[in-house]
């Protein structure tokens, strides 16, 4: 066996009764027809030889696995058995094993024990050792070699832990081995029980998963498991006697909320390892460098900047696809922690890979380069050009709440996962109710997924990676294909046979509550000023802003920002029909929380390609749920095009006040009905 027969055999459990054909295999590997014939007639023995014999069905150019869910079990539960010695490990992995003995190794490990360990050859051993010095000389390790004491690596134990790290993440999607707790590669495995992951492991994931819970932070499943894995490595050096020692310029001060999370996490590891001072530096510093926090309920930079540039882009959207996207808070929601970590990420110097770019950009041509024409206000703010890989997980969001919005009814009750992420979920999500009547009852994150299992309530699972649960999975590509349809197609068809009575309708509603708070409440009349004249943009907008800073609501330093602000990223403020939302960050300067009201008598360009201003809002908030929210509703009144047009027709400032207060009461009611 070898590392392409044991990954076949995988998915072909995953998928029981669907035949896989052998051009799809040889495609994918990159070998052969011929070749993957001769791996399939090795899968057929090594079932026969081991008493499933009936499981592999082989015909017509293709192969498939035709026993149940429990048959698969044991077929996996065999492979996972196999050791090194009844492997053919490739060069790659071979290497990658060597290179992680000798990390782990405190000092030298003899030649002779690698052989005996890896069941290896003299002669393919010292052959390998050459791409083994090849590699360490790449990252400026030295490699000793001693005939006397063996082979070992002189480097500093933080960069040791990131070499273990990266070399497990090349050796497997170390995500899914670490969810399933078994692999079916035998190096893989061997490398699980070098670094003890299996004794590690549930450790370090309540850990994360208390402190997430308690400080209401939410993770990719990609961050989760990387933080996982790195408690692991931790947690095996500390045990070993290999702890770190980092000086004072290794400590990343983080904000509150991501120091809470680290003392939750090291207050329970604490409970199994003692946890240095060095050691809690260590994770502070993995988790700026892998920016691994990404919470729903806060933003860390210029929150409200965040929520103005997705409404405005969502507006943008709605036009073109003459769907109303502005309301959808499920999408503003993503929308702004994406791009609250796609800021961190160019400040960081981080670069995003969606391994799913060149598909999306295939399938959605045209969305793709209809966004890509209108991202140029993001690139402002950002000053630095949206690639190809962020705009791809953007166009995700989008085309998910554009088929969310048009979601039929349904019958069959699905549950949608991704090791890919979120974004992939949700595409998945979309996908699957454009093409049957289908009610997805949740898009979960994986890690999230198996924390609610017992709560979930589906008649199966959709997932992109084999889920160990009592709830049927289907298990499908990262894009579904003609094969995936069929799959889910035979699923659906099978819960109608169970509850041909069930029937349900899938509803897109708000997941926040509404705000108790309006834009009325805090807009005075001496705030409002009617038939004003301005010469330009930034008179129109100090006029604005002046009002705020005369009744207390704002420093001057807040009214400066605001003009900054335009000057900087361009006219992203200016909303619909003429609105302009003149704000700041609130740590600018906000002293109270107010909004002021100028109409001018003419209107003015602030530099936008379709709308002249008629009206500019100016915005004091603070950064709290309540007045953020506020905010976003408000802003989704801005859009309807009588309401702009009974504030340009208003005949005095109470009338102003009126029409505001009438709208935000409508908008919160609306949403209220749809928790009934």
């Amino acid at each position: 066996m070898n590392k392409i027969t044991c990954d076949i055999i995988e998915k072909l459990v995953a998928n029981p009764g669907y035949a896989i054909t052998m051009d799809s295999l040889s495609e994918k590997y990159a070998v052969s027809k011929r070749m993957i014939y001769n791996y399939c007639e090795e899968i057929e023995d090594f079932l026969t030889d081991n008493g499933f014999k009936e499981l592999i069905l082989t015909k017509k150019g293709s192969i498939a696995f035709t026993g149940n869910t429990e048959d698969g079990k044991n077929v996996l539960r065999l492979l996972s058995s196999i050791g090194l010695y009844n492997y053919r490990a490739n060069a790659q992995e071979r290497v990658d094993l060597i290179l992680l003995l000798l990390a782990v190794e405190k000092e030298y490990l003899k030649i002779e024990s690698i052989e005996e360990m890896l069941s290896m050859s003299r002669a393919t051993l010292i052959n390998d050792l050459k791409s083994v010095k090849e590699r360490l000389d790449d990252i400026g390790a030295r490699f000793s070699e001693n005939k006397h004491f063996g082979l070992s690596i002189d480097y500093p134990e933080i960069q040791k832990r990131d070499m273990i790290f990266y070399i497990f993440q090349e050796m497997c999607d170390e995500r899914k081995v670490l969810f399933s707790e078994v692999s079916c590669n035998p190096a893989v495995n061997f490398a699980r029980k070098l670094l003890k992951i299996d004794r590690y492991y549930h450790l370090a994931s309540k850990a994360i998963s208390k402190a997430e819970k308690k400080n209401d932070i939410d993770m990719s499943d990609q961050d989760y498991y990387s933080l996982v894995l790195i408690i692991c490595i931790m947690m095996n050096r500390i045990e070993s006697g290999n702890e770190i020692y980092l000086n004072k310029s290794g400590f990343v001060e983080s904000d509150a909320r991501i120091r809470d999370f680290l003392d939750d996490i090291k207050d329970y590891l604490s409970r199994y390892v003692p946890i240095s001072d060095q050691e809690y530096r260590y994770l502070s510093l993995c988790l700026h460098s892998f920016h691994f926090i990404i919470s729903k309920s806060s933003i860390s930079v210029s929150p409200i900047n965040f929520h103005i540039l997705v409404k405005n882009l969502l507006y943008t959207l709605s036009n073109h696809y003459r769907i109303q996207l502005t309301d959808d808070s499920i999408l503003h929601e993503y929308l702004t922690a994406h791009l609250s970590a796609c800021y961190h990420r160019f400040k960081n110097g981080e670069k995003l890979v969606n391994p799913f770019k060149d598909e999306i950009i295939n399938n959605y041509q045209n969305d793709f380069l209809f966004l890509k024409e209108h991202v140029g206000i993001l690139e402002e703010c950002f000053d630095k050009k949206i690639d190809d890989d962020e705009l791809t997980y953007i166009l995700m969001h989008i085309l998910a709440a554009i088929e969310r919005i048009k979601m039929p009814k349904s019958l069959a009750k699905i549950v949608v996962t991704s090791n890919a992420g979120i974004a992939n979920a949700n595409m998945l999500a979309t996908a699957i109710s454009e093409h049957f009547n289908a009610e997805i009852t949740d898009v979960l994150s994986i890690h999230s997924l198996y924390q609610k299992l017992d709560d979930v309530d589906c008649d199966f699972i959709v997932s992109t990676t084999p889920i160990d649960s009592a709830i049927p999975c289907i298990v499908v590509n990262a894009v579904l294909d003609e094969e995936n349809y069929q799959m889910i197609s035979n699923a659906i068809a099978q819960v109608r046979k169970k509850n041909s009575t069930s029937n349900s309708t899938y509803e897109v509603a708000s997941k926040d509550v509404p705000s108790g708070i309006f834009v009325s409440d805090f807009l005075k009349e001496e705030n409002i000023v009617l038939n004003k004249y301005a010469g330009d943009w930034k008179e129109a907008l100090i006029s604005a802003g002046e009002l705020l800073l005369w009744n207390n609501n704002i420093t001057v330093n807040y009214l400066n920002q605001m003009v900054s602000l335009v000057l900087k990223y361009g006219p992203y403020i200016v909303f619909a029909d003429g609105i302009a939302l003149a704000h700041a960050s609130p740590n600018d300067g906000v002293l109270s929380t107010g909004f002021s009201f100028v109409r001018l008598d003419h209107p003015v360009s602030f530099g936008h390609d379709k709308n002249d201003v008629n009206i500019i809002i100016g915005c004091a908030i603070n950064d709290t749920p309540a007045e953020t929210m506020m905010l976003t509703n408000f802003m989704n009144i801005i859009n309807i095009p009588e309401f702009n047009q009974k504030l340009l027709l208003a005949s005095d400032k109470k009338e102003i006040i009126d029409i505001i207060r009438h709208y935000e009461q409508r908008h919160v009611s609306i949403k209220n009905k749809s928790f009934e």
